[in-house]
């Protein structure tokens, strides 16, 4: 049918698009990064997820909005390759606080199950405001709260991973 053709053509150009949106996304200008993220909730690929990692601990506070907004809009699959990306960004040892804080903050908002043993391994750091976002993190998660026992929470998640999050929260 004629409309599956155009829904073909449409995709083909937003793929086509994506290289100039991200390179817009590493703009100096504030209001670029925040339309050029904003345009990537409707670009949802996961080659994006780079691009708007950064973004979560952008300067600019919509620019941080944006990016969760941007990630949330990802398909299912794309999930694991965003935990990864946010992961990396983490065990980075060249990492501000304020990087650091900002992947935290996202991983809280967007309450992704498989973000647990990343912010587990976050309770251990030695600055104790990214403790205290890791903790605050998988308690909006998990709906638990072991406080920075590593311990406990490694031995929740292993009687818990296998569950969905929906049982978790009942």
């Amino acid at each position: 049918p004629i409309w599956r053709r155009h829904a073909d053509v449409a995709q083909v150009q937003r793929r086509v698009a994506l290289p100039y949106v991200l390179e817009e996304m590493r703009s100096g200008d504030s209001a670029r990064r925040f339309w050029a993220t904003f345009l990537v909730t409707e670009l949802p690929y996961a080659e994006a997820i780079p691009s708007f990692v950064p973004r979560f601990h952008d300067a600019d506070a919509r620019v941080r909005g944006v990016a969760r907004a941007a990630a949330r809009a990802l398909p299912d699959g794309a999930r694991e390759t965003l935990v990864t990306e946010c992961a990396r960004s983490l065990r980075d040892p060249k990492a501000s606080r304020g990087v650091r804080l900002g992947i935290l903050d996202a991983l809280s908002d967007l309450r992704e199950a498989t973000s647990v043993p990343i912010l587990v391994r976050s309770l251990g750091e030695e600055d104790s405001e990214v403790q205290m976002a890791s903790r605050r993190a998988l308690i909006a998660i998990t709906k638990q709260d072991f406080a920075l026992d590593q311990k406990r929470w490694l031995s929740w998640w292993g009687e818990s991973s296998s569950r969905h999050r929906v049982e978790w929260l009942i």
